[in-house]
């Protein structure tokens, strides 16, 4: 953000500046002209200002990223595939995650090892997350493929009791969240 509070105080402290070096000097008499010339000067800061403010969010807006997690789901194959994709026009960058059940925050790793404990092994798990998404893009965050619909069934009430927050940064640094819950 600029600080243009700053460039208006020297802007002032020029402008008075100026008539004293050019010998000028201000005295009390006003003219209508004087007071004309103030007045167009003052709506032409005011166009300016308002143009600045307009342009910053513009910038922002079209830098900013926009994430969300959904699902895909193979009930024939018994896969279930959880992908993040950026549907904003900026970069996503420093991408995090965290995972609760119940309430009560877990590790990515105690996320994973949950679900291979509840199926001993008979399972194929992938979790993974992107250092980083541009624009338009999506990465799978979570993939299951069950070797049976009774693990599958059991695999998706394990998935939708867990609560996934995702953490990212646009390039100004500027930080966001988003949570993936099925309750």
């Amino acid at each position: 953000m600029r600080k243009l509070d700053g460039v208006i105080l020297i802007g002032l402290a020029l402008v008075f500046l100026s008539g004293a070096i050019i010998g000028q000097g201000f005295n009390a008499e006003v003219k209508l002209g004087d007071f004309i010339a103030l007045i167009a000067t003052l709506i032409t800061f005011g166009f300016a200002w308002s143009g600045l403010n307009h342009n910053e969010r513009l910038y922002t807006s079209s830098i900013r990223p926009i994430l969300d997690a959904h699902r895909i789901i193979d009930v024939g194959k018994w896969e279930c595939e959880i992908f993040i994709e950026n549907f904003g026009s900026g970069a996503a960058l420093d991408i995090d995650f965290t995972v609760k059940k119940d309430g009560k925050a877990i590790s990515n790793r105690d996320f994973q090892i949950g679900i291979q404990r509840l199926f001993q092994g008979s399972i194929s798990i992938d979790i993974g997350f992107p250092n980083g998404l541009t624009p338009s893009g999506r990465r799978r965050f979570l993939g299951v493929w069950a070797s049976s619909q009774e693990e599958f069934i059991d695999i998706m009430e394990f998935i939708e009791s867990c609560e996934i927050t995702y953490r990212y940064k646009d390039v100004q640094g500027k930080e966001f969240s988003n949570t993936y819950s099925k309750q």
